[in-house]
């Protein structure tokens, strides 16, 4: 499974408790959290420890998506899909 399907894979499976409608499309170019985001605070906090969890049960490797590097970055690693899939994939290395 790649990182990129494993977002997508986890934001799906989470669609009730994040408040995704069941129709909208998750692709790589979904706006996850900021201006147009489909996620508020409380939903992207949600993610991030669900998204813990499924690389741990999934992939056997432990990452730490909540920290200090993710929050005083440039450029988000949680405005879409591909920013958190790159950013998974940079602190799996």
């Amino acid at each position: 499974m790649t990182a990129q399907e494993l977002v997508i894979d986890t934001i799906n499976r989470n669609r009730t408790i994040l408040g995704i409608p069941q129709d909208e499309s998750i692709t790589p170019t979904t706006l996850l959290f900021g201006e147009n985001g489909i996620l508020d605070s409380l939903n992207l906090v949600h993610l991030i420890v669900e998204l813990e969890k499924d690389v741990q049960r999934l992939l056997q490797k432990q990452v730490i998506l909540a920290d200090v590097k993710a929050f005083s970055a440039k450029k988000s690693p949680f405005k879409s899909v591909e920013a958190l899939t790159n950013f998974i994939e940079e602190s799996l290395r």
